[in-house]
């Protein structure tokens, strides 16, 4: 009997700020960013294959690392640590990705391929976006993988892509024009309320503030259709076609219309076999269209929890490992498990990803019980905590 390959999707990869700081190895002078795999890569590498969202650049410390909240660059390091746990391809499409401006992605991109490991997302420039090298080998199958992101945070990152560089990140939409900071209600909110308001009320506002990621519900046509003449083309070639894309509001605990719309755009063309969805930073809900799975948010797979314009309520240091298990005579994907994870900040300022079966505490398995009903978008009152892998058929 041939053996089904078994591909895996995380949530998003971070490294804020006082991970960066508990990273770096006085005694060597150098990062290192295995600690945070530690006690996880047991379980990625049972896996064929092991895709994740690469929410920061890795763009060389000559542009500065991580010193601001939300405008990220990491060492190396990191990417090579993911590797070491188990990653195989990490997605660079995603709203970080110009934090370093277009240098900053080549400057990715050229590490990354340093460190041998796929990616897909961004080129080097537009005519490298032309070669279409989005199927991916695995296990003698031929795998497509589309990444694809809403916007890269021009509005306020000045990063606007020239037609010189207009498809060097594959974007969902038109980048949005640069606003000035100090003249954005917004931001100037967010600011207030993370410097200025006492934490007991920053809870209670936050939800007032948090935005979808996209405020119009209109597609961008050109982009899109520009999209569909890709996936059409490689589902011609391939033998399974994923779409692992970056949209959805923050921290929101419901679909937001702009996603919906895109979602049910990109079902109705019949060729996706999986559409892996993050940036919400949280778990949310999946779905089934014409028999082909959509994740809205699998979560947070590693970052530093409460810290920063962190959320509560949300269970944003728990995420969704989701496996994929592909008949390789069918061509077809029979069946999905998945398991909890959950990011627990040691007193050394690194914070490791655990699955919950290692953790299995009361408060642990409350937490999972909501998250679980988060995901299943229904009320989920029990489940078997030290179990490796759950199928996703059990739940329903």
């Amino acid at each position: 009997m041939t053996k089904n390959i078994k591909i895996s999707f995380t949530g998003d990869l971070m490294v804020l700020i006082p991970q960066l700081k508990a990273s770096y190895i006085n005694a060597t002078k150098a990062y290192n960013f295995d600690a945070i795999f530690s006690e996880i890569s047991k379980y990625l590498k049972k896996s064929d294959y092991v895709i994740g969202n690469l929410e920061t650049p890795l763009a060389g410390e000559a542009l500065g690392y991580t010193d601001k909240d939300t405008v990220f660059n990491t060492p190396i390091e990191f990417g090579i640590s993911l590797k070491t746990a188990g990653f195989s391809y990490l997605s660079i499409a995603n709203n970080h990705c110009l934090d370093r401006h277009s240098v900053g992605l080549r400057n990715t991109i050229n590490n990354l391929r340093n460190i041998n490991i796929d990616f897909g997302g961004g080129y080097l420039n537009n005519s490298e976006s032309k070669s279409d090298d989005c199927i991916k080998i695995v296990n003698k199958k031929k795998i497509a993988i589309f990444s694809y992101t809403y916007g890269t945070n021009s509005q306020w990152q000045n990063n606007k892509l020239g037609e010189d560089e207009k498809y060097i990140v594959d974007l969902l939409r038109e980048q949005d024009d640069y606003k000035d900071v100090g003249s954005s209600n917004f931001v100037t909110l967010k600011s207030f309320i993370k410097r200025v308001l006492p934490q007991s009320i920053r809870e209670k506002i936050k939800p007032i503030v948090i935005q979808d990621c996209v405020k119009e519900n209109n597609l961008d046509e050109e982009y899109i259709n520009r999209l569909k003449e890709r996936v059409y083309n490689a589902r011609k070639a391939a033998d399974i076609v994923i779409l692992y894309l970056h949209s959805g509001g923050q921290y929101n605990s419901s679909i937001g219309n702009y996603t919906k719309n895109l979602v049910d755009e990109i079902s109705s063309w019949g060729v996706a076999d999986a559409i892996i969805i993050n940036h919400p930073h949280c778990v949310l809900k999946h779905e089934w269209i014409n028999n082909t799975l959509i994740t809205y948010s699998l979560g947070n797979f590693c970052f530093t929890p409460n810290w920063g314009y962190y959320y509560k309520g949300v269970y944003a240091d728990y995420s969704i490992v989701l496996n994929a298990y592909i008949n390789p005579q069918t061509n077809t994907i029979e069946d999905y498990t998945f398991f909890i994870t959950k990011c627990v900040r040691k007193k050394d300022g690194n914070s490791v990803v655990y699955h919950v079966k290692d953790i299995p505490t009361k408060s642990t398995y409350k937490d999972c019980l909501a998250v679980l009903s988060r995901f299943f978008d229904k009320s989920i009152t029990s489940f078997d905590i030290n179990k490796e892998e759950h199928n996703i058929k059990d739940f329903y």
